[in-house]
């Protein structure tokens, strides 16, 4: 892997541009609610929601695909950038 090579040789290069994106087709991160469901035994959904504005429940937050969404995440940028 070429960064693991930079990194033990300490042979850094200046990054100049770096552009990244989701592929089109696979951008889920939405501004609208989903759809109202039961809130499962057990799960405080006042407490996962934490000083967020109030939005009923629905499985397509929680309890992993919260960062799809406007109202919890901060979109491709701070969801997918952080790992390149």
């Amino acid at each position: 892997m070429l960064i693991r090579y930079l990194i033990a040789s300490k042979e850094f290069i200046k990054i100049k541009n770096l552009s990244a994106w989701p592929k089109p087709d696979t951008s889920v991160w939405s501004k609208t609610l989903a759809e109202e469901e039961p809130i499962p035994n057990g799960l405080d959904w006042l407490g996962w929601l934490g000083d967020r504005p109030f939005r009923p429940y629905s499985p397509l937050y929680s309890p992993t695909r919260w960062r799809n969404w406007w109202g919890f995440g901060n979109g491709a940028i701070c969801d997918i950038g952080t790992h390149m």
